[in-house]
């Protein structure tokens, strides 16, 4: 076994079990073939913006480093649309198309791609470290065999920007196939936050029944909306789509915890950036690591379409929030600016 995947792997285990990591500015220790696999599948917008940060930081780091970086291959589960069964087949695929021990690396984006992996220990067992198998999975849930990159929502940001934005707010909405632990915050948010309890609709209603139920709602109230992929009759939607009809359907406001929904006419909210966790998962690969803070997945975003739509004002909104657009708010000369752009 290569010595830097051994010091790799050394390192990583102290640092886990010690609760800290350091990041390095280069790659050098870094495991020579990665394996990474993305929950869903290229055509949700969602996996689109990690594609799109996946292919933004590849192009940069083979700018600058070339050919030293490791080997990178790159799976797409497509377990919204179809979820993991009995017998699932899709891992045992993965293993015949490679030789999956040679992979040093494991990463894994979002719940269920954690969870598939998590009950077929025989896919890609983790032993000694000195057999160079190592697993790093980012999700929102802490969820995953190996270690794990924690990107927990903030729900109380959200919750916090829809106080400042409405401050005569009425009903709130939960809307979105959340699990337990993301309800139970939301709903602990908004009764710390701002005094209210929330109407759960995510499995309340067949589709059509939820967009009639929206289109009677007053526009101090508010939907919070997540990622509906299934209604209460489990019928399939992709869930960019159903953002887009719930917030034309909707006389309240439709906020989010995530930029792949910008667009649809939701008004925004604290976003969970598809395009940075992209670029955090190659940075991974060529330097593993634990110590990502929250900060490196989410930023401030809004659609100023939607903002005039129910006449809210930008001074609530934070500094160094991104407009759709791509403005970035900044009050450094009480006005935007229009150069300080994201990039």
């Amino acid at each position: 076994m290569a010595p830097a995947i051994k010091l790799f792997l050394v390192v990583l285990i102290a640092l886990a079990g010690a609760g800290v990591s350091a990041k390095a500015e280069t790659p050098g220790q870094y495991p020579h073939r990665v394996l990474i696999l993305l929950s869903g599948n290229d055509a949700l917008p969602w996996q689109a913006k990690i594609r799109q940060g996946i292919a933004e930081q590849l192009a940069t780091y083979e700018a600058e480093y070339g050919d030293e970086g490791p080997e990178i291959h790159i799976e797409s589960l497509d377990l919204y649309r179809d979820p993991a069964g009995e017998n699932d087949t899709r891992l045992t695929e993965i293993a015949a198309k490679y030789d999956v021990s040679e992979f040093g690396l494991l990463l894994t984006e979002g719940i269920p791609a954690a969870r598939l992996v998590q009950a077929d220990e025989a896919f890609y067992p983790l032993k000694l470290v000195y057999d160079g198998h190592a697993i790093i999975n980012f999700n929102a849930a802490g969820i995953g065999r190996g270690e794990t990159v924690v990107m927990a929502i903030a729900y109380e940001k959200t919750v916090e920007i829809i106080g400042r934005l409405m401050p005569d707010l009425g009903r709130v909405i939960i809307v979105g196939n959340h699990i337990a632990e993301q309800k139970a915050n939301i709903s602990s948010m908004l009764s710390e936050i701002l005094g209210r309890k929330s109407e759960d609709w995510s499995q309340a209603f067949a589709y059509e029944d939820l967009l009639r139920q929206a289109s009677k709602l007053e526009p101090r109230d508010v939907i919070i909306y997540s990622p509906m992929h299934k209604d209460k009759t489990g019928a399939s939607f992709t869930p960019y789509d159903v953002a887009k009809e719930l917030s034309a359907a909707s006389k309240a406001p439709v906020f989010t915890s995530f930029d792949a929904l910008l667009g649809s006419g939701v008004v925004g909210g604290h976003l969970w950036s598809g395009e940075l966790l992209g670029k955090r998962l190659i940075e991974t690969a060529y330097v593993p690591t634990l110590s990502w803070a929250q900060e490196d997945f989410y930023y401030y975003g809004f659609d100023k379409t939607a903002l005039a739509r129910f006449g809210m004002k930008r001074g609530p909104i934070p500094d160094g929030a991104i407009l759709l657009d791509g403005t970035r708010i900044d009050r450094k000369s009480w006005k935007d600016s229009l150069t300080d752009l994201l990039h």
